[in-house]
């Protein structure tokens, strides 16, 4: 019986280290916020940025619409890189960026069929980047809600609230919004959010909130709140704010005015500069005009 117990035990040890490796190897896959492209990884980024200068046919094809496609005015000349490669039934394709990952805005997607490389004109542009959750679909991003921040150390649960960016009638997602990864770490809880996508046709309108109450398996205490579905992961909510917030009660300026550069742009590419909800002065409304119009456009 002890050596059965003993077996079923590593069994089990090593399913849940075969999950978590799965779950950190898709959150390691990036692609557009609505998809449909070629999802690439963070690595890719490591590669020398010479892609146009290459002797491959698709390098050919990338310095023809760079020199002389209408389409591509305003693209860089140089610094691009080979992001992913993908055959889908008989297609080959290939996608290329220009960038670093906070500031990766040029995309172009060529589409190869038994001829000669042509770019393909739906993914000929820029996009919102977010990381693929474990079903391979973009994760959703997501903020704190300012009334319900969690004010004590022992709290175990948080409250976030999600906006749906694709067609779904004009309806809060309900029951298809969800937080299926939470990662613990010393200084910071990661949060992966999702959407599923309804049912059925939908109108393309503009769509409510929806909030979420986050149950942890651990108290909240000093650590920061991650949206690790960004890319890079974006701090919703800093240790430093969330102490500052305890101390003074004073939500408002506290998080909006201790947010970094770079927060303001990841901000800024999801969609909401500022947590919905915030009432901000002039003042406030003022700095993060200034901070926006710092981000790459």
């Amino acid at each position: 019986m002890r050596r059965l117990l003993t077996l079923l035990c590593a069994v089990l040890v090593a399913a849940l280290a075969q999950n978590v490796a799965t779950a950190s190897a898709a959150l390691d896959q990036i692609d557009c916020i609505d998809g449909g492209a070629i999802p690439f990884t963070i690595d890719a980024l490591q590669q020398p940025a010479n892609a146009e200068a290459g002797a491959s046919s698709e390098a050919a094809a990338l310095r023809a619409v760079l020199a002389s496609n209408p389409a591509a005015a305003g693209l860089p000349a140089t610094g691009w890189f080979v992001l992913a490669r993908k055959t889908v039934d008989a297609n080959d394709y290939v996608r290329f960026g220009n960038g670093q990952l906070t500031t990766l805005k040029s995309l172009l997607l060529f589409r190869v069929a038994g001829g000669p490389w042509r770019l393909h004109p739906t993914f000929a542009k820029s996009c919102v980047l977010r990381k693929l959750h474990i079903d391979g679909r973009p994760s959703t991003p997501w903020n704190v809600v300012p009334r319900r921040i969690p004010m004590s150390r022992n709290s175990r649960s948080v409250w976030i609230q999600m906006t749906e960016t694709g067609c779904a009638s004009g309806q809060p997602a309900g029951d298809r919004a969800s937080v299926p990864i939470i990662e613990y770490t010393r200084t910071q809880i990661t949060l992966v959010a999702r959407i599923e996508k309804p049912s059925g046709t939908q109108l393309c309108t503009e769509n409510p909130p929806t909030y979420v109450k986050v149950k942890l398996k651990q108290r909240v205490g000093g650590r920061a709140l991650v949206d690790g579905g960004s890319a890079p992961a974006n701090s919703r909510l800093s240790r430093k704010q969330l102490k500052r917030i305890r101390q003074r009660r004073n939500r408002t300026s506290v998080l909006t005015f201790t947010r970094s550069q770079q927060e303001v742009c990841l901000d800024l590419a999801d969609g909401e500069v500022t947590i919905p909800g915030l009432r901000l002065n002039k003042k406030q409304r003022k700095r993060i005009e200034v901070l926006s119009s710092r981000c790459p456009s």
